[in-house]
């Protein structure tokens, strides 16, 4: 492989940059092409990176702590309309509990 070819490899790669004379190298080894047949530093550009965090693409609703927040409210106003016997609040807690299952069960299989 010559080098014009290595540069064509090259430019096709994440892991490019370029030094002060507009010449393409490495970004990892600083260095020009030099390999034979493939570079094993080789990362398509189009090729997307593995996710490292854990963050969830449905922001603060696709998350354990959402869960959480909404099933103590529908618990807290469960038991808040027992004891108060005003059941409106029990039917208002049983409503956040179950349609937030709903909810998060749909995101989960998305």
């Amino acid at each position: 492989m010559n080098l014009k070819e290595r540069l064509k490899y090259c430019n096709q790669c994440k892991n490019k940059a370029l030094d002060y004379d507009k010449n393409i190298i490495c970004d990892l080894t600083s260095a020009p092409p030099v390999f034979e047949k493939e570079c094993k530093y080789f990362v398509h550009e189009d090729v997307p990176e593995a996710k490292s965090d854990k963050k969830s693409k449905h922001g603060f609703f696709g998350t354990w702590k959402s869960a959480l927040l909404l099933t103590v409210l529908a618990g807290y106003n469960i038991i808040r309309g027992i004891a108060n016997e005003n059941y409106i609040n029990v039917i208002l807690g049983m409503v956040l509990f179950v349609g937030w299952m709903f909810f998060a069960l749909g995101k989960k299989n998305n």
